[in-house]
């Protein structure tokens, strides 16, 4: 090109053939750039340019994809009268609209010539084909016969494309009678290709591999359409033999075939086959020139869990692009290797590979999978940079993500910036407020969604029901019921809705109706009967319970975790011990114990509460892994068994195996050395806290507190109570019954107006405490005051406990009388503790006309409460 160029340039006067000869050669040598810039410097001197050097120049426009300066030549060829009339330009023309991506303008242009030829006809087929818009191309192809123009091969493989686009085999059918009729077949192994590739790709496949038998020259894109076809529709062995007998006929493969086979096998499930072709392929030096095959190979490692094969195919690749990445991130997050997942996408980042929005869906389910909310930050931060949130998609990820990692702030700045939420995105927030135990927030995103006229899909509905059962709101679960039953014929109730209905009456205490929707199931699952099986064991009805457990056997349900340690719980009350000890031999059967921790943990608690807790320690000795929640409840076993000792010594020997208590185990280990009084072992479990940072949470610091309350040590109780950050109602009222216990009663007004002062509300509990500290002081009128602001206050019903108190005040302090009004003025229903207090007090004065007088209200009381007892 450069002595063309050279040549030229020597030219005293270019001629206009000359200047032909110089662009057509430029855009034929593959510089279309070159030849366009001539063009424009020098259009004015063009004056003669031939039309071959026009279409040579379209050809560079559309190289370029340059339609601007394509209609220019299009507007110049008109002014010169090369448009009129020439089909060869007026193909070309459409052929550069087309492959412009300017479809209509392309239409227009073949719109102006009346009369038009095969090949005209064919550049508006082929783009509608290439376009997305096969029923165009069809429309074309009727229009053409229509006008009586013969359509030519590429006609015909274009259309047969269109057809396969829409799967329109009664088309494609016409179409090959068309080419039978015209005789083409013999004559192009393309068109063969064609033929066998829409059958195949319709599921025509006996068709099309019939077909493929009446090639003469059977070739490898022959074969890989209808081995592509075999795949495709979910028949990888025969795709596979296909491969055999193409190699039988000494055709050899080609990267496509190559792609074809590693898909069939991975329908077949055959990694064996897989591995075979992989060393073919090694061989044959595929990989390194088709990154296409490798990304393949690594998706058919990652679909057979192979992973690190997969990773040891991308690490040899000499390219590795994001769709090669993507296959090995996404593989790591199906296979729960979520952390792998994120060094896997922090390798492709080193490497300068950019990712895409794939990538970062997988990597935020990777962080929901682990709980890293710093991790999906980081990556909502790229997202947001790269314009990434945009799609639905990605926002939705995110928004699952924080709403599975507890982060609701975040969630909610995603959710609120979304244009427009989805059934997916409401879903996502109702999902996480539900596992997160805010039900009362899930309800209200429920609500709010509806409002919006979002219908709630299987999971809203099944969450939804699920939070009405948590917070016991019958009321709502009923409204979601009749929605259910309103938009939902009965027939079509999903199982799992069906399921979230019987829970939700059931954990609402309704279990009359749970009953009657867990018999209006078409389909019971183990979830249906452990809802019943749980629902009867949590309010007492063990018997039932087990009545359910054995109607699930005789149905032939398998039962599962859940299943055995309710009907365990349920034998163990019921005192069937035989049943139990069943029970426990099933769970050992199917190696549950080994399986899940949970189990084991489950059994340990199980049995410690029912003070069976030598079995509790035989479980626990089977562990082969002990972790913390295990080690926790045995501490917690013995110490429910009041063995506070072995308690202890459970504590050491979790510490002495590396186990990193948590905060249910201090708190556990905690109330064993204050029930026997092991103060050195307390402190030093104190100081393990502080040294953890613990102290902080409300349980551990109340617990603190009642300790040292307990052993004496009011000013250590106070020195914790007052670090903590947050002082709770628990934290007041535990300070306040160390005051009582050690008779500093004098601090009990100052903790009960720090406590209002800090915008915390006394409970019933604290009041017991209050009235027990004047009780105590023999101080009535104050007692008498507090007992009135409780209920006019703070709204607090009296309790037996509250009466008592102030009982005890009056009749101590002489004022008997008094005394009988509280008694008679408060209505404690069927308590018989007043009525003792009022005796006692009575003893106490000497009173024996009073003291007669209670013990005859009380032995009536105490016939009612019998006569009561009887009729329940």
């Amino acid at each position: 090109m450069d002595m063309s160029q050279s040549a030229f340039d020597k030219l005293d006067a270019p001629t206009v053939q000359s200047w032909n000869a110089l662009l057509i050669n430029y855009v034929r040598w593959g510089i279309p750039r070159k030849a366009l810039f001539l063009y424009e410097q020098h259009k004015g001197e063009f004056i003669g340019i031939s039309a071959y050097a026009f279409v040579d120049l379209l050809k560079a426009c559309t190289q370029l994809k340059d339609v601007h300066t394509g209609a220019g030549l299009h507007a110049r060829m008109e002014k010169m009268g090369l448009f009129k009339g020439d089909l060869f330009v007026g193909s070309s023309l459409v052929d550069m609209y087309i492959k412009c991506d300017c479809l209509i303008q392309a239409k227009k242009t073949f719109d102006e010539y009346l009369e038009r030829d095969v090949v005209l006809w064919t550049a508006l087929i082929a783009g509608y084909a290439e376009s997305g818009q096969p029923e165009g191309a069809l429309e074309c192809f009727e229009q053409m016969q229509v006008d009586s123009v013969p359509p030519n091969e590429i006609t015909l493989i274009f259309c047969l494309k269109a057809c396969g686009s829409i799967g329109d085999i009664e088309k494609a059918q016409e179409v090959h009678a068309e080419i039978e009729r015209r005789g083409l077949l013999h004559e192009s192994i393309a068109l063969n290709n064609a033929l066998v590739d829409i059958f195949s790709k319709c599921g025509w496949l006996a068709t099309a591999e019939e077909l493929l038998y009446r090639i003469s020259e059977r070739n490898v894109i022959s074969w890989t359409s209808l081995i592509a076809g075999y795949v495709e529709h979910g028949f990888g062995v025969e795709g596979l033999d296909c491969f055999w007998k193409m190699r039988h006929q000494c055709v050899l493969p080609d990267a496509a075939m190559y792609v074809c086979c590693l898909r069939a096998c991975v329908v077949e499930g055959s990694v064996l086959i897989g591995k075979i072709l992989h060393v073919e392929i090694d061989s044959q030096g595929v990989l390194a020139r088709d990154i296409f095959v490798g990304t393949t190979l690594v998706d058919m490692y990652v679909n057979f869990g192979f992973v690190a094969s997969a990773e040891i195919v991308s690490d040899n690749l000499s390219l590795r692009n994001s769709t090669i990445w993507n296959a090995l991130v996404a593989g790591y997050v199906e296979h729960d290797l979520s952390r792998e997942a994120l060094c896997c996408f922090d390798r492709m980042q080193a490497e300068g590979v950019l990712a895409d929005i794939v990538t970062y869906v997988c990597c935020l389910k990777a962080c929901a999978n682990i709980g890293a909310p710093d991790k999906a930050q980081e990556l909502h931060v790229e997202m947001e940079r790269r314009g990434l949130l945009d799609s639905n998609i990605a926002a939705n990820t995110l928004l699952d993500v924080y709403m599975k990692c507890g982060c609701f702030s975040l969630a909610r700045e995603v959710f609120d910036r979304f244009h427009c939420h989805d059934v997916i995105s409401w879903t996502s927030l109702i999902v996480g407020y539900v596992e997160h135990g805010d039900s009362e927030s899930a309800l209200k995103c429920y609500q709010q969604m509806q409002i919006e006229g979002i219908s709630p899909d299987t999971v809203a509905l099944t969450y939804g029901l699920k939070a009405c059962g948590c917070i016991k709101s019958s009321d709502n679960g009923k409204q979601l019921h009749m929605q259910i039953e309103r938009f939902v014929a009965p027939c079509k109730v999903d199982t799992i809705v069906g399921n979230a209905l019987v829970g939700m009456y059931a954990n609402s205490g309704l279990l009359a109706k749970s009953e009657q929707e867990f018999e209006a199931l078409g389909v019971r699952t183990v979830v249906s009967w452990n809802a019943m099986i749980t629902a009867c064991v949590e309010h007492g009805y063990f018997d039932k319970a087990l009545v359910y457990f054995g109607q699930m056997q005789d149905e032939g349900k398998i039962p599962n975790s859940i299943t055995l340690l309710n009907a365990l719980r349920a034998s163990i009350n019921t005192g069937a011990m035989d049943r139990a000890q069943y029970l426990y031999e099933a769970i050992e059967k199917q190696d549950l114990i080994r399986k899940d921790p949970t189990i084991a943990t489950a059994l340990i608690q199980i049995y410690a509460k029912y003070g069976l807790i030598t079995r509790a320690q035989e479980i626990f000795d089977k562990l082969s892994v002990r972790d913390v929640v295990s080690w926790t409840s045995l501490i917690a076993g013995y110490s429910e068994c009041e063995q506070y000792e072995k308690a202890i010594a459970c504590y050491d020997r979790s510490k002495l195996e590396g186990v990193h208590s948590n905060t249910v185990t201090y708190v556990c280990s905690l109330k064993a050395c204050r029930a026997i009084g092991a103060m050195e072992k307390a402190a030093e479990l104190h100081a393990e806290i502080e040294r953890q940072g613990l102290l902080n949470n409300d349980l551990v610091g109340n617990t603190l507190i009642h300790l040292y309350a307990k052993g004496s040590n009011l000013e250590k109780a106070k020195e914790v109570f007052d670090r903590l950050q947050f002082r709770d109602v628990v934290t007041w009222t535990t300070l306040m019954s160390a005051y009582v216990q050690h008779g500093t009663n004098k601090d009990i007004s100052w903790a009960l107006s720090s406590m209002l002062a800090e915008n915390v509300k006394p409970d019933s509990v604290t009041f017991v405490v209050v009235l027990t500290a004047c009780s105590r002081a023999g101080e009535w009128k104050q007692s008498q005051t507090y007992f009135n602001i409780m209920s006019e206050r703070f709204g607090i019903i009296p309790l037996s406990t509250h009466q008592s108190c102030l009982i005890h005040l009056l009749g101590c302090t002489g004022y008997l009388n008094e005394a009988m009004a509280v008694v008679n003025d408060t209505p404690c229903f069927l308590d018989l503790v007043p009525w003792h207090a009022v005796l006692a007090a009575c003893i106490k004065a000497g009173n024996e006309e009073l003291g007669t007088q209670v013990f005859n209200s009380a032995l009536s009381l105490n016939k009612m409460i019998s006569s009561s007892n009887n009729f329940s």
